[in-house]
């Protein structure tokens, strides 16, 4: 077998187990020897990636050399009211620094009281250097449960459902009302109230909307 595939970036090489045989200018390698690949400065293969390459019978096996791909540094700092993040996969020290390898997800959690909005993810990716995205989630204050529904109305449905473990709902949070019977809403009138759609952790309303009598029509 001939030498195994080059390596992707010049700051990664590769050494073999047992060492080939040169004849002719040309280095073969028997079955079952094994390329190792290191990676040098802030390029470390990612953590689900093989260092190692197997020849099996005239093929290397993975067929191509793991990818050297950079390092991130720590992920943004928490927002006001958050937590630091945690990591999927541990840290790296390169060169005295700590570091986190490409696919590390850092995960982001608010403070009691606080919460993502509705549209929010809580995690970064480091991807190639970088994190994405580049800044982390708000944590914003939450909403505690809407009005009590009036008179002929029920409810209210929220959507998404309460923060695992309370009655407090995050921002962009809905509660949506319904009438029974005849009554029905106005046509001025919402049946939904939003969560901090018009100040931080209050909904739009202080009251539920009105279910009003509906008019018969005779014939």
């Amino acid at each position: 077998m001939l030498g195994c595939p080059s390596a992707k970036y010049k700051w990664c090489s590769s050494t073999y187990s047992p060492v080939g045989t040169t004849v002719g200018g040309t280095t073969t390698y028997s079955s079952g020897t094994q390329a190792t690949y290191t990676c040098t400065g802030d390029f470390p293969f990612p953590a689900s990636v093989s260092d190692a390459l197997t020849c099996n019978a005239g093929t290397w096996n993975p067929a191509s050399a793991p990818l050297c791909i950079a390092v991130c540094s720590a992920a943004p700092s928490a927002s006001a009211n958050g937590n630091a993040p945690t990591y999927s996969i541990a840290a790296v020290t390169i060169g005295g620094n700590t570091k986190y390898k490409h696919q590390t997800i850092a995960t982001y959690t608010c403070l009691s009281t606080f919460s993502f909005a509705t549209s929010a993810s809580d995690t970064l990716t480091c991807n190639a250097g970088t994190w994405s995205p580049s800044t982390p989630p708000t944590c914003e204050a939450v909403c505690t449960t809407a009005p009590s529904p009036q008179g002929n109305s029920a409810g209210p449905n929220y959507s998404p459902a309460a923060i695992s473990g309370t009655l407090t709902y995050k921002k962009g949070t809905t509660a949506v009302y319904t009438c029974s019977g005849s009554f029905a809403f106005a046509t001025t009138e919402s049946d939904t109230l939003t969560c901090g759609s018009v100040s931080s952790s209050a909904w739009e309303k202080t009251v539920s909307p009105t279910c009003t009598a509906g008019m018969l029509l005779y014939q």
